[in-house]
């Protein structure tokens, strides 16, 4: 059990996983889709923190919740339910090539006011697969144009395999000097101190946030740390918190005002260890080793390295993650 415990973020430090058992559950061919716009950050803050069940754990949450944030005072919650047909809901097959990317169509609600729809479970699963989110405006800033969907929607996005395979490391560079691509798990009651730093540190929208539940399973229990007691909901040994999505670039890169990635990224990670948060490690890190020994648990980790000699065949963890180049230097030749 304690290996079993450690594998979740070990990136193949500790092996390789051949087979899995995998517990499933049922699912509807459609998720009843429910679109809230809210005007003001404190407003949408507490709506998402209410939907969650962060405060009444016996509240009938949804199966689906999610917020796009266009700006710091507005945003758009989304709200689902598995589904069957219905006969009052309209069907939208949100990834038809022809159809415009999904953000901008969540954005069109704060105009419409509330929506509701049914999607394809398939469609609603890859939702963002289309845009890249919404990085592929920068690539492509007619892509979403009405024409260009009809008669070449069908082209994307494009094989991700394809963009690592044609990055030079001069575009490489560019990535971490031009571009932010962050996902970063939160605790939710801390959402309006996570848009603000955001908005502060990289003026870029739109914000993803997705809520999602950690666990105290106790010491040693693996990498992800547990919350802090004063943090569970009540009755419950988890806490709610967010993934905050982070994708595209700064907006001090689009006035070409100064910029250090650096220094933003490090002062969001220090934001993130201080508030028990931790990041997706597929993403560029630009901690030091120690800084990611404070936001990562790695006792177990460590110990099940010694026990299965996986230290004299794989790379550590922060080894493995940490990016090629030299992050911690980058941002002092940048003006």
């Amino acid at each position: 059990s304690d290996l079993f415990k450690a594998l979740p973020w070990s990136h193949g430090t500790l092996g390789f996983v051949v087979a899995l058992e995998l517990k499933i559950i049922p699912a509807e061919p459609f998720v009843h889709m429910h679109y809230i716009p809210v005007i003001g950050q404190k407003r949408y803050c507490s709506l998402l923190y209410e939907l969650s069940g962060a405060s009444d754990t016996k509240k009938n949450t949804p199966d689906f919740l999610e917020a796009t944030i266009y700006s710091k005072h507005e945003a758009v919650i989304l709200a689902g339910w598995f589904s069957d047909i219905s006969d009052s809901v309209e069907v939208n097959p949100i990834n038809r090539w022809y159809k415009p990317w999904f953000y901008k169509h969540v954005e069109t609600f704060l105009k419409k006011g509330d929506g509701e729809e049914l999607i394809p479970l398939e469609d609603y699963l890859l939702r963002h697969n289309r845009s890249i989110f919404w990085v592929m405006e920068s690539m492509l800033p007619f892509g979403n144009v009405t024409i260009f969907r009809y008669l070449f929607g069908w082209l994307l996005p494009p094989k991700i395999a394809f963009l690592k395979y044609t990055t030079t490391p001069g575009i490489r560079k560019l990535t971490f000097t031009k571009q932010v691509f962050q996902d970063i798990v939160l605790p939710l009651a801390k959402l309006e101190q996570q848009v603000d730093l955001s908005e502060e540190l990289f003026d870029l929208y739109p914000l993803l946030v997705y809520p999602c539940r950690v666990y105290d399973w106790g010491p040693r229990s693996g990498q992800v740390p547990g919350p802090s007691p004063d943090m569970l909901c009540p009755g419950t040994n988890y806490a709610m918190y967010n993934d905050l999505g982070i994708y595209g670039v700064p907006g001090h890169v689009k006035r070409k005002s100064k910029y250090n990635p650096t220094e933003a990224m490090r002062k969001m990670e220090s934001f993130t260890r201080s508030v028990g948060g931790f990041s997706f490690l597929y993403a560029d890190i630009f901690m030091t080793k120690e800084e990611f020994e404070q936001m990562f648990d790695l006792q177990l980790y460590e110990h099940m390295r010694r026990k299965y000699s996986a230290d004299h065949a794989f790379p550590h963890l922060y080894e493995k993650i940490k990016p090629e180049i030299d992050v911690l230097s980058i941002g002092t030749v940048i003006d």
